[in-house]
């Protein structure tokens, strides 16, 4: 069975492959709404998908069924969708869909080929982690020192850290081996802020349109981060009032300072 299945045949060169996928790697919901966001701006069409057959825990992310008149007409695993854009004159190339639960280096395998076949100059992962920070930012790591450059000129920080790592870390490194380029974007979600987004069931707008801004400027990709503006300033907003009732504050403060960063890139 193929795992990397495309439904149309294309021809791109030089194009940018972004990964944002949903589960840990991805705090406060940032990185696959900034995918959605992408996908839907540049009006990205789906091209190919990549079977999660023996890379999903089912009681986790359920296969996905069609039911007519009471007859089952179809049972398939979890995907990812990969979908592409033209973005100036760039080619876009968006991987949307559940990390997997296991056979990671077989999907990064998968992630792999599809960087061959749409000849891609470049590989983005995007994701975010809880932190004791007392503000969202964006870090990274990166496959080759000749990038450290662009990075920190685009003011995001290098990320030191050693501990468990996300499929992310993983693909980075084959890279590296590889000599592929590929950077690693990580928002990081302040934790006062974090019980406070899942309380009032909001994403990390504001992380989202960091991740934008910084995708802008490091991938060159033509599109207008402004609709978001209206979420970050109602977050904003709703953190601030229920940050100035909330009894926690001077407790995480003492926190942050004790514990310092704690996560998993």
């Amino acid at each position: 069975m193929e795992h990397l299945v495309f439904l149309k045949e294309i021809e791109l060169n030089n194009a940018v492959l972004i990964l944002g996928l949903e589960g840990y790697a991805d705090a406060g919901g940032a990185a696959s709404f900034t995918l959605n966001y992408l996908r839907k701006k540049l009006g990205a069409e789906c091209i190919a998908m990549i079977s999660h057959v023996a890379l999903q825990d089912y009681t986790v992310h359920r296969p996905i069924t069609l039911i007519e008149g009471g007859l089952v007409k179809a049972v398939h695993p979890p995907l990812s969708k990969i979908y592409y854009a033209k973005s100036g004159e760039n080619w876009v190339v968006l991987v949307q869909g559940p990390e997997p639960n296991f056979g990671w280096f077989q999907y990064i395998k998968y992630i792999l080929d599809l960087y061959s076949k749409v000849k891609a100059s470049k590989i983005f992962t995007l994701g975010g982690f809880v932190d004791w920070v007392k503000t969202p930012k964006v870090s990274a790591v990166v496959s080759k020192e000749e990038l450290k450059k662009a990075v920190l000129e685009a003011e995001i920080s290098l990320i030191d850290y050693e501990g468990p790592c996300s499929l992310y870390t993983a693909l980075i490194y084959e890279c590296a081996n590889r000599g592929i380029d590929a950077i690693s974007l990580w928002y990081h979600v302040p934790f006062k802020d974090y019980t406070i987004l899942k309380h009032i069931n909001m994403l990390d707008f504001r992380s989202t349109k960091m991740l934008l801004e910084k995708l802008k400027a490091l991938a060159e990709i033509d599109v207008d981060v402004g609709d978001v503006d209206d979420d970050v300033k109602k977050l904003n907003d709703a953190l601030a009032a229920l940050s100035r009732r909330s009894v926690g504050v001077s407790e995480f403060e003492a926190k942050r300072r004790e514990h310092g960063p704690s996560y998993i890139i």
